[in-house]
């Protein structure tokens, strides 16, 4: 059995347990909740009593909405289609373990269980309590980039920011490699291999030994005499060797 699982989910909430922002709100959410009293805590406990009876609901309401919203980043529920969907579902089940937390809380606390509010009436509060903590939470944990995000900002660093980040090709330039954007070029030291193991990630296809396109940035494609000529959006053209003619005829769709 693999229980590589958990600690590997802590390592990656310990940053967001770091975030200041995140133990400010915290704090005034426990404030609000010691000062107003809701689920029956203003009637039947003191000052005193409600610090920690609220320090603790929020720290486990906090908890479960930063698991549950972690693991749905883990397996990438929200990049997908429905993920504000996704988002809402969450917010559910947070809600749900929140309604059942308090409810024993206040049956452990009070013991009267026929003068507490039913379970639904916890659910009617924790609900939308639950869409704001969570939004809030799921706003503030950092996006963990893919892995061709990753690949595209290692050869990208190397650029001025001016040119931006859309790259259009890299080509060969004695010891240098010439890396064009939408907004111009740009002359980097280093190997041409290295350069196009960065730009993997990227969809694009190696034309010739000496230079790489990303297909985002085709223009048109010209056929002379079995030959292909690429012409990019910023009007550079590129021809295609012959051992990379099939491969270049099959991701261009000519």
């Amino acid at each position: 059995m693999n229980n590589n699982g958990l600690p590997l989910t802590l390592r990656k909430l310990q940053p967001i347990l770091d975030h200041s922002r995140l133990i400010v709100s915290y704090f005034l959410v426990v404030a609000v909740c010691i000062i107003v009293g809701p689920f029956s805590t203003y009637e039947n406990l003191s000052l005193l009593e409600r610090i920690p009876y609220w320090a603790g609901i929020i720290l486990f309401c906090y908890a479960i909405a930063l698991i549950v919203l972690t693991l749905s980043k883990k397996f990438n529920l929200d990049k997908t289609p429905a993920s504000f969907l996704s988002h809402l579902l969450h917010s559910l089940v947070i809600a749900s373990f929140i309604a059942v937390f308090v409810y024993g809380v206040n049956f452990w606390v009070f013991g009267n269980i026929e003068a507490l509010p039913n379970i639904f009436s916890y659910l009617g509060l924790t609900i939308p309590i639950s869409l704001v903590v969570s939004s809030v939470i799921y706003m503030l944990i950092p996006k963990v980039p893919s892995n061709s995000e990753k690949n595209q900002a290692v050869f990208l660093k190397r650029l001025p920011v001016h040119l931006g980040k859309e790259l259009y090709s890299i080509s060969v330039s004695d010891h240098y490699v010439e890396a064009t954007t939408s907004k111009g070029t740009h002359m980097v030291l280093m190997r041409f291999s290295d350069a196009l193991n960065e730009v993997a990630a990227i969809n694009g296809i190696q034309l010739h030994r000496s230079h790489w396109i990303a297909l985002n940035s085709v223009a048109n494609v010209d056929k002379r005499d079995g030959k292909l000529i690429v012409k990019l959006k910023n009007g550079q053209k590129y021809p295609v060797s012959r051992s990379r003619l099939q491969a270049a005829k099959k991701a261009l769709n000519v």
